[in-house]
């Protein structure tokens, strides 16, 4: 008896684990950094090396390198395909959608460092700049030709489950009242 209670206990217990666990987003342009976490459990790393694309991957205690362009790929057999019909979403769907995913993800840190080459333009944008920067987020424009971002972001993997859901509800909804 006490063994399937372990049995039932430990998916659910690994699951809550998963669900509870911070995913974070980190994306750095200076140092050419594009990293994926999900607490301790994965981790991505995407790696440009000499004009060759690297994926790193660490799924608990499994390193896995994935290199799309060393594959060979088969040759498949061309069979006809049927076009998908795409049904239209409404737009307050959408908005609606988007207002509540951007209220699950909270922004640890932005910069950005810009220079759009018109130097009126910069001139424009330097006090908008200025008045939209805070402790977490930082805003530049600069004169030297130079542009970079750094951006590191926090969600909860729960709170995205949920907006998700929220959000097929509404959609199976309003395809059923139509």
């Amino acid at each position: 008896m006490n063994l399937w209670i372990l049995l039932l206990l430990l998916p659910l217990s690994l699951l809550l684990w998963v669900l509870l666990s911070p995913l974070e987003i980190i994306i750095d342009t200076n140092k050419n950094t594009y990293l994926a976490r999900l607490g301790v459990i994965a981790k991505m790393n995407l790696l440009f090396k000499d004009l060759h694309i690297e994926l790193k991957t660490r799924i608990f205690f499994f390193n896995i390198s994935i290199k799309p362009g060393k594959r060979k790929r088969k040759k498949d057999k061309q069979k006809k395909k049927e076009k998908k019909r795409y049904t239209e979403m409404p737009f307050r769907l959408i908005l609606d959608a988007s207002k509540d995913l951007w209220k699950a993800v909270k922004i640890i840190r932005l910069e950005l460092d810009l220079d759009t080459e018109d130097v009126i333009l910069n001139a424009k944008l330097f006090p908008f700049f200025y008045m939209l920067s805070n402790d977490r987020i930082k805003l530049w424009i600069n004169f030297d030709d130079k542009n970079s971002l750094l951006i590191h972001v926090r969600a909860e993997l729960w709170a995205l489950a949920a907006v998700g859901m929220k959000f097929l509800i509404r959609y199976t909804f309003r395809r059923i009242r139509n």
